[in-house]
């Protein structure tokens, strides 16, 4: 038996590889059901069914802008594979999942202030529309109050993965085992 099969793997090291094992794939069911989705609403002019005005501008706007597929595969990729070499101790994993979860963090920040955009603008079309002015600053900031608190809860396992990975702890268990001259 290999030095690195006799390592035993920090639980630190298992929370962030299962935490990537995990995102990956929700990230392949998301691409499935996206690509379901696409699939149904493709379907539907050809249907010369009554569709509402909210479905054809659904439909009309997915076939203008496109699904992420593709960029959701490649992190549902790197997800698995970073996670299962961090579960395998391999040496280049930390730096990997470490670049990988930077990425991931910045993604969710991005994602949160157009959550906040996204919010603001159709809360004060919705206001408009119901003629609500008077509550539209509260409407708003409540939106974007909620918007803050949940991207930096999303953010939390993020910046614990990048504070673990950087630890001495998970340096130490994902170095190269002593004596070895190459890391797989």
């Amino acid at each position: 038996m290999s030095a690195q099969a006799t390592r035993k793997v920090p639980a630190g090291v298992k929370v962030v590889a299962w935490l990537y094992i995990v995102s990956g794939v929700l990230s392949l069911v998301m691409v499935a059901a996206g690509v379901l989705f696409d699939s149904a609403l493709s379907q539907l002019p050809a249907m010369d069914a009554d569709i509402s005005p909210e479905l054809a501008q659904m439909a009309a706007s997915r076939a203008r802008f496109g699904a992420p597929d593709p960029y959701e595969l490649v992190f549902a990729a790197l997800a698995l594979w970073c996670g299962i070499a961090l579960l395998r101790l391999r040496p280049w994993a930390r730096a990997a999942t470490e670049w990988l979860t930077w990425a991931t963090l910045a993604s969710t920040v991005a994602f949160g202030i157009y959550y906040i955009h996204l919010w603001r603008a159709i809360s004060a079309e919705l206001a408009q529309n119901i003629g609500a002015t008077a509550n539209l600053p509260m409407l708003q900031t409540v939106g974007t109050v909620t918007g803050v608190v949940l991207t930096l809860l999303f953010c939390a396992p993020w910046i614990a993965a990048i504070r673990y990975l950087r630890s001495l702890t998970a340096r130490a268990a994902l170095a190269p085992p002593r004596g070895s001259s190459a890391a797989r």
